[in-house]
């Protein structure tokens, strides 16, 4: 494992890890178009707007600061692979186990006491409010598994495994559409049931994937110890990921109450459309996931020598995919929201909104790819600021909104935002180039 991830043609390899991740986020977005036509069907528009609206704002903030604390283990999981440190890699996972615990514990618990008082502070419209407080107390239930979940499936990418990971997810997936089908089809629990579909789902899934991790690895023993150094490089690495996440998702609940405004058809439009365009974003954070592996566990290896390489064909690959994404959003934006809805001023509004971003879709790769590299060597503080400059660029750019505004006025303020950030990143990995370039010279010899 440790020869495939440190050695060979990086394409060749980008590719590999990049067709097991792309089918698992191809797997969950056709989980999420399918849970979202079940329910606009079944429960109609305002149940859209309910779990697309400002609630789904406030779950992303758990799902990215999740993440990113996955992300930080699994990097470094991907680091000690490479330094082929095997007992290093049982403690490191055992340490993000309890870190997970604890984040996803405390965010159930604040969403259950304060979620109402948080839903109320970004104007939810009163007839959407009793639903949506609902809505995300019974979601928030399910945090903790669902942390639990990802993490393993998480550590097992970081060490290259191509397979079970996605086999893993596909059977995740599979039950969750299992779960909606039970709850909101033939319970008819409406939007509660939905809520309950993931809990349940992500539960049993937990216990599963817990359990085989101890399995081959030993983790819930007592003989494998919480290791502090490698507390200390998951949240060195995940807790920047965590803020980068949480500035964004903060940026893009600022930017809902702006789209709130415009009332229950501009919500449940911009839901929709985020959700087609969730495809896109899944296929480059894929593909950055894939890049952040082979890249860190190159450098775990000592071989900093591969860094070109992998990005000259991480930035190829990126672009083509960005590219084709783009060509399906324009050319399937009178379609795609159909699957949605039937309501003819959502699917309009919709279909304007995925016109207007297709295009766009060409200023983001630069930001994943460059992101990826950084966190691989463990440059992680920069970025961060890079990317709060970009979300109060994003907040500035809404406050100022003039009044009568568009959704399309608003919906400008993410591509804003990937401007900035790619060009802040591209200049501060230049500085870094330069430096350690400067840094060898000094050493070398007459």
């Amino acid at each position: 494992m440790q020869k495939h991830l440190t050695e060979g043609t990086p394409f060749r390899q980008l590719l590999l890890l990049l067709f097991p991740l792309l089918l698992c986020s191809f797997i969950q977005q056709a989980y999420g178009v399918g849970s979202n036509v079940i329910i606009s069907r079944q429960l109609g528009t305002d149940a859209v707007a309910v779990i697309n609206g400002s609630a789904a704002n406030l779950i992303n903030i758990f799902y990215n600061v999740a993440n990113g604390l996955s992300v930080g283990a699994m990097i470094a999981a991907a680091r000690l692979s490479g330094e082929k440190n095997p007992s290093g890699l049982r403690r490191c996972m055992k340490s993000a186990l309890g870190l997970h615990m604890v984040f996803s514990l405390f965010i159930t618990l604040l969403y259950w006491f304060f979620g109402k008082s948080l839903l109320s502070f970004l104007l939810v419209p009163e007839g959407l409010l009793a639903d949506s407080v609902s809505y995300i107390k019974l979601y928030s239930l399910g945090f903790p598994f669902y942390s639990l979940a990802m993490l393993v499936i998480a550590i097992q990418r970081g060490k290259g495994d191509l397979k079970q990971p996605t086999v893993e997810l596909l059977w995740v997936c599979l039950l969750n559409i299992l779960m909606d089908w039970l709850f909101v089809r033939t319970l008819d629990l409406g939007i509660r049931g939905a809520a309950l579909s993931f809990t349940v789902t992500y539960f049993l899934s937990a216990v599963y994937l817990t359990g085989y991790l101890h399995k081959h690895y030993g983790i819930l023993s007592r003989r494998t110890a919480l290791s502090l150094p490698h507390i200390r490089l998951i949240l060195y690495i995940g807790i920047p990921a965590c803020l980068a996440s949480m500035f964004y998702d903060g940026a893009n609940t600022y930017t809902q109450t702006a789209v709130n405004r415009l009332g229950s058809t501009a919500i449940a439009a911009a839901g929709l459309s985020f959700k087609i365009e969730n495809f896109f974003y899944m296929v480059m954070q894929a593909m950055a996931t894939a890049a952040v592996t082979l890249l860190a566990a190159s450098d775990g290896a000592g071989r900093r020598d591969r860094f070109k390489s992998i990005l000259t064909a991480a930035f190829a690959i990126c672009y083509g995919l960005a590219v084709f994404m783009g060509l399906i959003t324009f050319l399937g934006r009178g379609i795609l929201p159909q699957m949605f809805t039937k309501d003819e001023s959502v699917i309009e509004m919709c279909r304007q909104i995925l016109a207007f971003i297709a295009p766009l879709y060409l200023l983001y790769p630069v930001l994943e790819i460059l992101l990826a590299l950084t966190r691989s060597m463990k440059k992680v503080v920069v970025p961060t600021v890079i990317t709060l400059a970009a979300c109060l660029g994003r907040i500035v750019w809404i406050s100022r909104l003039p009044q009568g505004y568009s959704i399309l006025e608003a919906k400008f303020s993410y591509p804003i935002s990937w401007i900035i950030t790619s060009s802040l990143m591209l200049f501060y990995c230049l500085v870094l180039y330069r430096f350690s370039k400067g840094k060898t010279g000094s050493h070398s010899g007459p």
